[in-house]
Parts: C-alpha cells; sequence; structure tokens
C-alpha cells in the first residue's frame, strides 16, 4: 500500500533525527549545516536571504529561504 510506505518513511525519519549530531559553519552570509544521524548524513548549504533548493527527510523537494 502507498500510503504504508509513507508511513513507514516518516517514522524512519523521527528515528533517525531522534539524537542527530549537527555541525553548522559560516563564512561571511553563506551557512553549511551537516546533520549526521545513525541512518546518513546531510549537508545544506546557503546565503542568508537567498532561495535554495532543499529535499524534506521523506524526499519532498522545496524551496527554503532563510533571512536570520
Amino acid at each position: 500500500h502507498h500510503s504504508s510506505v509513507h508511513v513507514f518513511l516518516r517514522k524512519i525519519a523521527v528515528a533517525a533525527a531522534s539524537k542527530p549530531a549537527v555541525e553548522i559553519t559560516q563564512q561571511g552570509e553563506s551557512l553549511s549545516i551537516q546533520t549526521s544521524t545513525s541512518v546518513r548524513t546531510t549537508y545544506v548549504s546557503f546565503t542568508v536571504g537567498e532561495s535554495f533548493n532543499e529535499t524534506t527527510v521523506d524526499g519532498r523537494p522545496c524551496t527554503v529561504m532563510l533571512d536570520c
């Protein structure tokens, strides 16, 4: 069942995100964030005030803008 797969992926995402190790580095207005769990490591780099494309934990694409 298709919906069962989504529920399973969400449960994995919650379990994986429960104790992540996060490393944030900054160079001027650019930030890089590395998030590591027992399941996987993700990396995102962006410039404050500029939109960028990201993929959610369950695989959905989205556009994000952080304005600090």
